[in-house]
């Protein structure tokens, strides 16, 4: 496993028991957050983890991603290039990828009607751990 560099993907080894390895990709251009969340995922949930600091990375490995089969995506509101919402229609164009769930996180204010149209939850930061944890346990279980 590597230490979360810019433009790295990290994917977590699946773990004994890994509810039927299940996959979350995750969108955060802040290292330091996108590491909190690898921890948070890795240390309590089963579920193996895509990471991406830089979604133009995504495009450019688009066919690693439709054949990881994403169950998740976890994403940042505020992306280096374009926002969450905007990544989220760009990989729903995707046959592959068009009905995988997401959840986005976000410090942002945010007209939460784009969320709720799209059935996305929005946490936000500060967030409850818990709190993410649930609403990540509720899509995947």
């Amino acid at each position: 496993m590597s230490s979360g560099s810019e433009n790295e993907i990290i994917q977590d080894e699946p773990q004994a028991g890994n509810n039927q390895g299940r996959t979350i990709l995750l969108a955060e251009d802040d290292v330091s957050n996108a590491d909190m969340l690898r921890l948070l995922v890795q240390s309590e949930t089963p579920y193996q983890l895509v990471q991406f600091t830089d979604e133009e990375e995504i495009f450019r490995r688009i066919d690693d991603i439709k054949a990881a089969r994403p169950d998740l995506f976890l994403f940042d509101y505020r992306l280096s290039s374009m926002t969450a919402l905007d990544l989220y229609d760009r990989l729903h164009s995707i046959e592959e990828l068009q009905n995988v769930p997401a959840i986005i996180i976000t410090a942002s204010l945010v007209n939460e009607e784009e969320f709720i149209r799209r059935n996305i939850p929005l946490i936000q930061k500060p967030f409850d751990v818990d709190e993410l944890l649930r609403a990540i346990n509720q899509i995947l279980a």
